[in-house]
Parts: structure tokens; sequence; C-alpha cells
């Protein structure tokens, strides 16, 4: 009998263990495969009845958000990866090719966000000379070099398509850029601390001229924060606290205004704190 019994206790122990690494072997499955996906309800805005203008696809809040590889078994056993470059304050972005540039205004760096392939980064050539400050905006020109207004600094920094560092343009507490365009034949720098928008020499960034100075007279502006081109090379300039948006030719010359202070929905052309602007 106690031969027999230790054999039927074998014969349960090691069905237990057979139990235990079915049930591990399920899960560690289990944490493999990829997360269900939850269906999400298309946005449109502004909402029915009214006609649909802009219809939200999705938000990047943090590395979590972009596409990368499955990988339960190994997550199960050694944890998660630990999230890098994760966003602060983003104040304004840029999409080149699949990337995704983002000025964070707290961590005080440009964030690189590959939509493909979900490798995350930041602007290689925040060090020495070509450290940020605060990035306040971000652009390109038709050659690939990236710059990045830096209210901070008072400079606008450029930089290869790479990433490394080329120049500072600007003169550091004269000025306080906080977004630039690049044009045909100049670079627009839009100068809060003095309220005017600066034309450089985009080759070298020598100042040429100024457009406006402090006022509410049509040309004139009151703390301007963004700029738009449109295919013509008129530009365009949101005047933040006059309430409006101000056109002016490629030279500068004062074209129209429209907009002004209000806050009601439905009236059109009203304003309450208006900043980022673009031109399809």
């Amino acid at each position: 009998m106690r031969r027999g019994s230790r054999q039927a206790s074998w014969s349960a122990s090691e069905g237990w263990v057979g139990l235990a690494a079915l049930g591990l072997l399920a899960l560690l499955a289990g944490c493999a495969r990829a997360p269900v996906q939850q269906a999400r309800p298309t946005l449109f805005f502004p909402p029915p009845p009214e006609k649909a203008r802009v219809q939200v696809l999705g938000s990047i809040s943090s590395p979590l958000d972009l596409p990368h590889k499955q990988s339960g078994l190994v997550d199960f056993i050694l944890g998660p990866e630990p999230v890098r470059y994760p966003i602060a304050k983003p104040i304004n972005a840029i999409l080149v090719g699949t990337k995704l540039y983002i000025c964070d205004t707290v961590l005080n760096r440009v964030l690189i966000y590959d939509m493909v392939s979900g490798e995350t980064g930041m602007l290689q050539g925040d060090r020495g000379n070509g450290k940020i400050q605060q990035p306040n905006n971000i652009t390109t020109d038709d050659q690939g070099r990236i710059y990045v207004a830096d209210k901070i600094r008072g400079a606008v920094l450029v930089y290869a398509p790479d990433g490394s560092f080329l120049d500072a343009w600007g003169r550091p507490n004269e000025i306080a850029p906080v977004d630039m365009k690049v044009g045909a034949k100049y670079l627009y720098v839009c100068d809060i601390k003095n309220h005017c928008v600066e034309v450089w020499d985009k080759k070298d960034g020598r100042l040429i001229r100024r457009i406006g100075k402090i006022g509410t007279a049509p040309g004139e502006f009151y703390y301007p924060t963004y700029l738009a081109l449109d295919g013509a090379g008129n530009l365009y300039v949101t005047d933040s606290l006059n309430f409006r948006i101000q056109k002016f030719s490629a030279e500068g010359e004062f074209l129209e205004t429209f907009g002004e202070l209000g806050s009601t929905i439905r009236l059109g052309g009203s304003f309450a704190r208006p900043k980022g602007i673009d031109v399809d």
C-alpha cells in the first residue's frame, strides 16, 4: 500500500507540474499575441449636422502610440522596455517624410518620432553651439535643412537634413523669434519681442529689413506669433493680441487684414486668441 500510495503521490505531483507547465505556456502564448485593438468611432469636426471639414485620424501623446514590434514573451520575462523620449509639452510639430519633429518647451528639445518604424530620438545637433534653449517652432526648406526658432536664445538655429548643426542666426537679447518661414528669396522671422517680422537673407541670416512695428493700424502688430506663405509668396501673420490675420506681399507691402475680437462660435471672422496658421 505504501508503495502504491507513493506511486499515486508521484503521479499526482507530476500531473500538477504538467498542468502548471501547460498553464504557463498558455499564459506566455497569450502574452505573445498582439493586443486586441478596440474599434474607435470616426470623429469629424464640426460634428453633424454641420458639414465636416476635418476628420480626426489619431493622436500621438508618447512613443507608446507609435508602431512597435510585438514582443509579449520578452516583455513577460524581462518587463517592457522603458519609454524613451516622452512628450512633456508639445507646442509645434512638422512631418518630414515619415519623421515627426516635435518642439517641446518643457524638455527644451526637438523630439523625432518615426511614424513607420516607431524609432524615437531627438535632433542630434542639440548640443554645444547647436544647443536649443526653447524651441518654439520648426520648419524646413527645399534642401531639407531644418530651422528651429529659439525664443530664449534669440536665434534661428539651422541644421542639416541629418540633424547636424550648421549655424545660429540672430541677435541674442535683441530679438525673440517664435516662428519662421522660408520663401523664394527670404527667411521671414516672427519677432514677438519687437512686434515685427524680420526679413533675412536665407543664405546667411543677414537682416535685410523689417515689416511692421507695435501698433493697431493696418500693417502694425501687437504680439505677432505665427507665419504662413502661400503659393504666390504672400505672407500671412497671426497678429495675436490685435485679434486678426494680416497679409503682405513677399516684399512686405501690406495687402489686407481680416478678423476682429470676438468669441461667439457662430460669428465667423472673430478671434479670441489666434495662434497657428497655415495655407493649403
